[in-house]
């Protein structure tokens, strides 16, 4: 209960604090952008609509640790703020008939936590630190394909590279990495 409660918890603090202007994503808004992230805006069919503040992703599948290791069935809810650049990830995995493991991945005020619990009480893992924080930043990069409205955002910057690929700039707090994506 304690686990499930401090999750929805910083849910609930992640919520509370994202910024919202209600702004429409208009053409002059991509003008600035590259032209493969120009494209992408505008096919990912963002420019007419409102910018969201936050963003909300139910994931359901399966993964696994080694190559030969049996699949293990996973639900997931994930939570993003646009502004500032925020999420929490919730992860149940059914490892077998018996164990259960809950993860909890997330980003706040710039910095990463990765916390991982077998029945939400024995701990495995709880990662803080600069690594974590540069991974987090960079999931957050990479999961903008999810909201690409996050492209426009003051915390990252574009470089094109040639017609088809750019790269990103991610800058916030006292975290600053690159992103590489390519577009055909």
């Amino acid at each position: 209960y304690s686990y499930d409660q401090k999750v929805a918890d910083e849910i609930e603090f992640l919520k509370k604090g994202a910024q919202h202007k209600n702004e429409i994503i208009t053409e002059e808004k991509i003008e600035r952008l590259p032209p493969p992230i120009k494209r992408w805006m505008i096919q990912s069919g963002v420019v007419g609509k409102r910018e969201p503040s936050l963003v909300h992703i139910t994931q359901r599948g399966a993964l696994r640790s080694k190559e030969n290791d049996a699949w293990a069935e996973f639900t997931a809810q994930q939570c993003f703020s646009l502004k500032p650049p925020a999420f929490v990830w919730k992860a149940n995995i059914q490892m077998n008939e018996i164990i259960e493991i809950e993860g909890r991945d997330k980003l706040e005020n710039g910095h990463g936590n990765m916390l991982i619990k077998a029945e939400s009480i024995f701990p495995i893992a709880n990662a803080l630190g600069k690594e974590i924080d540069q991974a987090t930043f960079v999931r957050f990069l990479a999961e903008i394909s999810w909201f690409p409205q996050a492209a426009l955002k003051d915390y990252i910057t574009w470089k094109a590279l040639d017609s088809n690929s750019a790269e990103a700039a991610f800058s916030y707090g006292k975290y600053f990495g690159y992103r590489y994506f390519y577009f055909q």
